[in-house]
């Protein structure tokens, strides 16, 4: 009598097992536990100080558009060149670079990270402090992912 009852209980064990594990294959929460076709496992939180660190990290990197440093550049540009007048090769780009938010938009057929490279290849000619503040922030937005 009681093999049949331990029969019975590892029965409906095995079912409610397949019938969880049918639902929860590729679920990971962090801090809970979670049931795998193979192992059971317990995924933890990141630690907080890693967060807040993450967090602060994200909140100084305050990426502008890149419209305003496009518009920036061509303020300061035309301001600090000789002949008031910007290098014909970096014209195309930044006239481009003027219609897009980020480097992840695209230009008709050009990505904006291409157009970043580009441009900062053209713009040798574009020298001083703010030029070389402003070049720094696009190379900053392209190491970025």
């Amino acid at each position: 009598m009681q093999g049949d009852t331990t029969r019975e209980v590892t029965g409906i064990k095995d079912s409610l097992m397949s019938l969880i594990l049918g639902q929860c294959t590729k679920y990971i929460v962090p801090n809970v536990t979670f049931l795998n076709k193979n192992r059971i496992s317990i995924y933890k939180p990141i630690k907080t100080n890693t967060m807040s660190t993450l967090v602060n990290e994200i909140a100084k990197a305050k990426v502008r558009p890149l419209y305003e440093i496009a518009t920036e550049i061509k303020k300061d540009w035309r301001a600090t060149s000789k002949d008031g007048r910007i290098y014909f090769g970096a014209v195309p780009y930044l006239d481009a670079m003027q219609s897009l938010n980020s480097i992840n938009d695209n230009y008709i057929m050009d990505s904006g990270r291409s157009i970043v490279n580009y441009f900062l290849a053209n713009a040798d000619s574009y020298k001083g402090a703010k030029a070389k503040e402003l070049k720094n922030e696009l190379k900053a937005m392209l190491k970025s992912k």
